[in-house]
């Protein structure tokens, strides 16, 4: 009797293991996105970000893309931030800019505050890559979109990038900041402020 109990309950037990790996496969399959959400409530990043790449690969949706980029570490995950950085502000410009202005407004507070998130991740992880010239481009397209502000790409370049990049990449930004000064006389204050700053981390 007691084996004929021990087996029904083996065989419930397995039977129950099997159809939640049933549930969680086709959830991983039909609704990558809601799997993403239970991983990023439990703090695993890397399974979170797997997900929300799969989503979007499935639906193709802005939504999906952005809230990819959002959940990217562009310090430690910096090919994946270029990757889709780059779709995100280029292949799909129009769009983006239609996020910004709906969506992004009300999440930001600003439009200008949405497009500077976006562009100062991609153009930080071009700058963890070794691509200087791309991220300076960024940083300038980000700077003709919203001005010289206090969280342009150039400011993450010059005050959170100080000390992961080398001299000669600050002097390229400080080149294009010179250059900038002239082009944008009405942030003359502000730019030659970080050029200064710039040149006291390069004589240190």
């Amino acid at each position: 009797m007691n084996k004929v109990i021990l087996k029904t309950i083996i065989i419930t037990v397995c039977a129950f293991i099997g159809a939640l790996c049933i549930a969680f496969g086709s959830m991983c399959l039909f609704a990558p996105g809601t799997v993403a959400t239970v991983f990023e409530n439990t703090g695993s990043y890397s399974a979170s970000v797997f997900f929300m790449e799969k989503q979007y690969e499935k639906d193709g949706s802005l939504n999906s893309l952005c809230r990819l980029v959002k959940a990217l570490d562009e310090y430690n995950d910096s090919n994946r931030t270029s990757k889709y950085g780059k779709i995100l502000t280029d292949q799909r410009a129009s769009e983006f800019e239609y996020y910004c202005e709906t969506v992004g407004k009300i999440e930001f507070g600003e439009k200008k505050y949405c497009i500077e998130y976006f562009y100062t991740k991609y153009a930080v992880a071009e700058m963890l890559n070794e691509n200087t010239a791309e991220a300076i481009s960024v940083a300038d397209e980000c700077v003709s979109k919203c001005g010289y502000t206090a969280t342009n790409p150039y400011k993450a370049f010059i005050y959170e990038l100080n000390g992961k990049i080398s001299k000669s990449k600050l002097e390229s930004v400080k080149t294009s900041l010179v250059l900038l000064a002239s082009a944008y006389t009405q942030y003359i204050t502000e730019i030659n402020k970080d050029v200064q700053t710039i040149e006291v981390i390069l004589g240190e």
